[in-house]
């Protein structure tokens, strides 16, 4: 387990542990473009280009802390690769959607998203923590003029948010709201209280989701206070998004068992991501990391063929086989579900739902019988 210490670099950046500790510092001081960046580590020249090309394009941005986990001089460091952008990005495929959403029902200006019969999604706002590289939803920045201005929070307005409650009201069959981003635990403990309990006092609103980043990029951000907040607004599960052993840090233990003896229920989601985690023995040891810690490892992703990510993805063929593994060395609480997310929703990746599959698709089968066909990659194991 890596220990994330500013120890290493703090005779170049000036840290003390108080502000290091200080979650909102960590946003404050959010590394923004390759001149930060390379206070940290050592960029390529590839990478410094597709970080300054981004500029206008997608939105970068990182906690020190997260950069501390880098390796600085391993160009493949798997922390590395989520999230310095690389010139595969902006190469776009014809299979690449825009918007895997398109088909959801959408209330709020496009906020709140229905998008299955009992659970909707609320988008509060749009700023992240950090942009993952691979992330079907990483914003454009709001002034492409101006590459150092920090992300827009574009913040939900007040009649969206009167609109996606009165949404929920009048929809009784959604028992379940998924709070997304940007990343949700941004939002100051004051808002965030406000907003969860509000959706708790709708009376079909049985259960909440908050999906975070927080733990692996800002674990700073979970603090008494916030835990308070999240065990009055139960029952609510906090799924967090972690996709490498080496996010598991001493940092991240602490703040799980700040929530676990609070009693607030984690769970986990990964994406699968072409040379940073498609390996057996590493997505082993992280999911065993994250059972052993308390956290239940519930969904691996195979990755959206989204614009600019298909440098990330996997073949499904590689992942039902890496599936095959897990499941034959993992106990059955420590086994994630394998699924690809589609137009139809999320669909297992079973032997029962891959109908066939060629060198360029692979047809699927969701609950509903209904058939889509996802475009394949070459079978090939990382090295």
């Amino acid at each position: 387990m890596k220990d994330a210490s500013y120890a290493s670099r703090s005779s170049s950046t000036h840290l003390n542990l108080p502000q290091w500790n200080d979650w909102q510092w960590q946003v404050r001081n959010q590394i923004l473009n390759a001149q930060e960046l390379e206070q940290w580590v050592n960029l390529t020249v590839e990478e410094k280009r597709a970080v300054q090309f981004s500029a206008g394009k997608f939105s970068f941005a990182m906690t020190p802390y997260w950069v501390s986990l880098m390796d600085p001089d391993d160009f493949f460091c798997p922390i590395r690769r989520q999230s310095v952008p690389l010139d595969e990005e902006f190469r776009t495929h014809q299979f690449e959607v825009s918007d895997y959403r398109a088909l959801s029902v959408k209330a709020a200006n496009g906020r709140l998203v229905h998008s299955s019969p009992d659970r909707a999604t609320l988008q509060i706002h749009s700023q992240c923590v950090m942009y993952c590289r691979f992330c079907p939803q990483r914003k454009i920045t709001v002034n492409p003029d101006d590459a150092s201005a920090r992300p827009s929070s574009a913040a939900i307005t007040d009649p969206e948010w009167q609109d996606a409650c009165f949404y929920l009201e009048k929809h009784p069959q959604i028992r379940e709201v998924i709070l997304s981003g940007g990343e949700p635990l941004l939002l100051n403990d004051d808002t965030l209280r406000k907003i969860l309990m509000r959706l708790k006092n709708i009376p079909t609103i049985r259960t909440l989701r908050i999906q975070t980043r927080v733990l692996s990029v800002l674990p700073q951000r979970i603090t008494p206070e916030l835990v308070t907040i999240l065990r009055e607004a139960q029952p609510a599960y906090l799924m967090i998004h972690v996709n490498h052993p080496r996010e598991i840090t001493r940092e991240f233990i602490e703040a799980v068992n700040l929530l676990t003896e609070q009693g607030i229920p984690l769970a986990s989601e990964t994406v699968l991501l072409k040379e940073i985690n498609d390996k057996p023995s590493v997505l082993s040891e992280l999911f065993y990391s994250l059972y052993e810690s308390k956290v239940r490892p519930y969904r691996l992703h195979q990755s959206i063929p989204s614009q600019g990510t298909d440098h990330f993805r996997t073949s499904i063929t590689a992942g039902l086989r890496l599936s095959e593994y897990l499941r034959a060395n993992l106990p059955g609480l420590a086994l994630p579900e394998y699924v690809v997310e589609t137009s139809g929703g999320k669909i297992p990746l079973r032997t029962e739902s891959v109908l066939s599959r060629t060198k360029k698709r692979v047809l699927l089968r969701n609950h509903e019988g209904k058939v889509y066909v996802y475009p394949e990659k070459s079978f090939q194991f990382s090295s």
